[in-house]
């Protein structure tokens, strides 16, 4: 299913536990894997903490759209 749903041909379907470098990490992936082989790295996961962080706190007013 990994490579199957991957969206640059990175994961070869002879070899799944492989990724190439053609990975643009979209992580579609890790959501379409049904063993939960594949996770967001590390690395990436605190820096999209990290980015995240000044707004993830503040919490906006809800708006009315007419």
């Amino acid at each position: 299913m990994c490579a199957i749903n991957c969206p640059v041909q990175a994961i070869p379907h002879d070899a799944p536990n492989t990724t190439g470098q053609t990975c643009f990490q979209c992580m579609r992936c890790a959501s379409a894997c049904p063993e939960g082989a594949r996770v967001l790295p590390a690395p990436v996961a605190a820096m999209i903490s990290e980015k995240l962080a000044p707004i993830a706190t503040v919490r906006k007013p809800n708006q009315v759209w007419v």
